[in-house]
């Protein structure tokens, strides 16, 4: 990889968006030690095609070079790949949750979980008709990956059971329950975590004026 091929890529970025490009610029010396000429190629046209994908597409776009160097740690090129074709559908809705997917995805790939990278983006997107503006798909993928080291799997999944019981009455309840979740499960034990998501979502059911 020359500096003349670094700087066609630069270039196109530029042509989109300044900050775009200065974001590629700042990791691809990083990212050029670490992978082959085509691996490399092929990351920068990941991230072109991104940009490329709408109005605003660039932000999630210039996101994804910042973040690259974190997510390489734990997924290859074909991952990252996969990874960026929810991105992309969701920055097409609105570039914000493109940019939430994609820096979630970055802090839940930090540790092990209970489930697959996959499964937590597809979950995410499941909450994307929910709700208005796609608020609530927003706050799963930001703080999610905060309620899932106080979890298993079993209390994962009532607690994504419970946000859309709240968020088909009131989508205000469903979004304090998303960020109020790692505080509140902090205080609860362990054990007693299963059941007391079990309760609130009964009495949610029950009362539907409570979401």
């Amino acid at each position: 990889m020359t500096a003349e091929s670094i700087h066609v890529f630069e270039q196109r970025l530029e042509a989109i968006s300044g900050e775009c490009a200065r974001a590629f610029r700042t990791v691809a010396p990083q990212l050029m030690a670490d992978l082959e000429v085509s691996a490399f190629e092929r990351w920068a046209n990941l991230g072109v095609t991104l940009a490329q994908g709408g109005w605003r597409a660039w932000e999630c776009a210039a996101w994804y070079f910042r973040l690259s160097p974190q997510l390489f740690a734990r997924l290859d090129l074909d991952g990252l790949a996969v990874l960026l074709e929810p991105a992309g559908r969701l920055t097409a809705h609105m570039p914000q949750l493109g940019i939430d997917l994609l820096r979630g995805a970055a802090r839940f790939l930090e540790h092990d979980r209970p489930v697959t990278l996959a499964e937590w983006v597809a979950a995410g997107e499941r909450l994307l008709p929910i709700g208005r503006a796609g608020r609530v798909a927003s706050a799963y993928f930001e703080v999610s990956p905060e309620v899932l080291p106080l979890t298993g799997l079993t209390e994962y999944q009532e607690c994504l059971a419970l946000v859309h019981t709240l968020a088909a009455t009131a989508e205000v309840s469903a979004l304090e329950l998303l960020h109020q979740s790692p505080l509140r499960l902090e205080k609860i034990p362990p054990l007693a975590r299963l059941k007391a998501l079990r309760l609130v979502h009964a009495l949610a059911w029950q009362v539907p004026s409570m979401a």
